[in-house]
């Protein structure tokens, strides 16, 4: 069996956790946590090493936890699938390392030798820390040299073609891990090239429409390329705090592996069920709130990309508590498709208040809070989306295809018809800006 060691940062300092062993051949992934280990589990659903049950039909023993080859053909847990890189770290990757085409996840964990995500950190010898990009200069060269693989991938005709070296499951974007002159820690997103999109204002966007909803967003901003070609999106990293390292995990990880075997079979009752078990009982109405919260925005606004990997939550490592980290990847979106994450059993929903009242009654009576409470957040968003939106999108930089994109996206999730007309007579005195 090949072996990948596994560490945990706690205040500053990391303390051994387990070790993930794997044959490919035989198909066989387990995690063992060391007898030294006494913190608070990686997986606090599935990898439960302090509870009896602990919810993996696979437990081998009290610290010894393996792996569903059939949910996880990968063979190692979510929890590890979370700490690789998705979809546009992969195309890169794939494109100067052909090898990896054919590797499983545990081959791929095991072949960068070390890796750190969040507070985690994989190693088979010595564990190694991040290596940021610095300074804005470097981060328009990265920038460019993204435009440029895309480019170069597009002329090779690969996009869109269901090849192990350029599908993508994870973000569509370009992106990268960056640090500015004064230490902090962000996550850089650049727009597609040759699409006409403009994702990173589209995003900064939405954020600042999420806050002003009340919901926990990161720190978000837009900067200029050094070379005047574009803008930059800039979320700060919540996974990293100054020096410190914070341990965080999917609710897709989260899922039983018996029960969702992808993220496609996902559903926000899911996430709510998983909280109540995790969270501390007198956090449970707070974290309910933020999470229905950010279920109304994402129908109010028409955010499709709400499957379970883009919902996350953060180990306290001080006292061991789970609760949701801040909301990202809010992306608007014009089209009638469903969303990532199932609504309570159906595909799409709006914030309509009288076409969609059953809809968030049974909402309400499935997580335990009263329809009036629940009927309260959802009005407050869609009143509140309705109120920023159309102005935040008059005023922005986007040009005049975004700007109609964006307020369909409004119209459709929060079931309105006569704000396109309103916002049109606003964008004539700010296409100057756009």
């Amino acid at each position: 069996m090949k072996e990948v060691y596994v560490g945990l940062q706690v205040e500053g300092k990391m303390e051994p956790v387990g070790v993930i062993r794997f044959d490919t051949d035989r198909k066989v992934g387990v995690f063992a946590y060391l007898p030294t280990y006494s913190g608070p589990p990686l997986d606090p659903v599935n990898l439960a090493y302090d509870s009896d049950d602990s919810g993996s039909s696979l437990r081998i023993g009290k610290r010894v936890f393996g792996v569903d080859p059939i949910a996880c053909p990968g063979l190692i847990h979510r929890v590890f699938q979370d700490a690789l890189p998705g979809g546009w770290g992969m195309q890169v990757l794939r494109s100067e390392y052909p090898e990896l085409r054919g590797m499983l996840d545990c081959d791929l964990l095991h072949w960068f030798g070390s890796r750190t995500s969040g507070a985690l950190s994989f190693f088979i010898r010595n564990p190694e820390d991040e290596k940021p990009v610095n300074g804005v200069q470097a981060l328009t060269e990265v920038r460019r040299r993204s435009e440029e693989f895309q480019r170069t991938q597009a002329a090779m005709e690969l996009f869109g073609m269901r090849n192990p070296a350029v599908a993508s499951h994870g973000g569509v974007m370009p992106k990268a891990s960056y640090v500015d002159e004064f230490g902090t820690h962000w996550l850089a997103k650049f727009d597609p090239v040759g699409q006409g999109t403009q994702y990173t204002l589209l995003e900064q966007l939405a954020c600042d429409a999420a806050a002003a909803c009340g919901i926990d967003v990161p720190t978000t901003k837009i900067v200029q390329a050094a070379d005047g070609g574009g803008e930059i999106f800039l979320s700060m990293r919540f996974d990293r705090q100054a020096e410190m390292r914070c341990h965080r995990i999917s609710a897709f990880a989260l899922m039983s592996t018996s029960t969702v075997r992808d993220t496609g079979e996902g559903d926000y009752r899911m996430m709510f069920d998983a909280l109540k078990k995790i969270c501390p009982e007198a956090a449970w109405v707070s974290e309910a709130t933020e999470l229905l919260r950010r279920m109304a925005f994402n129908i109010g606004l028409n955010v499709l990309d709400d499957h379970l990997r883009n919902h996350e939550l953060l180990l306290d490592s001080r006292d061991g508590q789970w609760s949701l980290a801040p909301a990202f990847d809010l992306v608007p979106n014009s089209s009638s498709s469903p969303h990532g994450c199932g609504l309570f059993g159906v595909p799409r929903a709006t914030l309509d208040p009288q076409g969609y009242r059953e809809f968030w009654n049974r909402v309400a009576d499935a997580i335990g809070l009263t329809r009036v409470y629940v009927d309260d957040i959802v009005t407050e968003t869609r009143e509140k989306i309705l109120a920023h939106w159309p102005d935040a999108v008059a005023d922005s930089r986007l040009n005049e295809f975004n700007k109609i994109n964006a307020m369909l996206a409004m119209e459709i999730g929060c079931g309105v018809s006569d704000q396109r007309e309103r916002a049109q007579e606003r964008w004539p005195r700010s296409r100057s800006k756009s």
